[in-house]
């Protein structure tokens, strides 16, 4: 099985959808369940991030979002790293090993995927801040 890429953005812009409106859940299986919980600590990471940067937040709060934000990259680049192993074992089970002249093109694939994350949560801001009453022309072109 590929992970197939287009899936994983597919994957993504529907949970942060839905995770704006309902509760973070995680219904899928697999390789997909493993790439939903990475997602999932990247959401969470993301909306504290926002209360950090409320001007109208209290020093007891900030440091408390502050841990929360500690917390929620561990478990980020632990599930990176999740992501990796699924598939370190799935090649292995295959029998695949790369050519010794292999070159690196990029980071492992779960920090792509984790990057993709962080895209489709961009995308969605960005269009979420682009819909607001009082967006003028100059705030949406940043």
């Amino acid at each position: 099985m590929i992970i197939d890429v287009d899936r994983v953005n597919q994957l993504h812009k529907e949970t942060v959808e839905r995770w704006h409106s309902e509760p973070v859940t995680n219904s899928y299986e697999g390789i997909w369940s493993i790439v939903c919980r990475q997602h999932s600590f990247n959401f969470l990471l993301w909306h504290e991030e926002d209360i950090a940067r409320s001007p109208n937040v209290g020093d007891q709060k900030i440091a408390q979002v502050k841990r929360a934000i500690d917390g929620y990259n561990q478990n980020r680049n632990d599930w990176i790293e999740k992501i990796d192993d699924w598939i370190t074992g799935y090649l292995m089970e295959a029998r695949t090993s790369p050519s010794l002249n292999a070159p690196l093109n990029t980071e492992t694939p779960g920090s792509v995927i984790d990057r993709l994350s962080i895209m489709s949560l961009r995308i969605y801001h960005m269009f979420e801040q682009c819909q607001r009453s009082d967006s003028t022309d100059e705030h949406i072109r940043g």
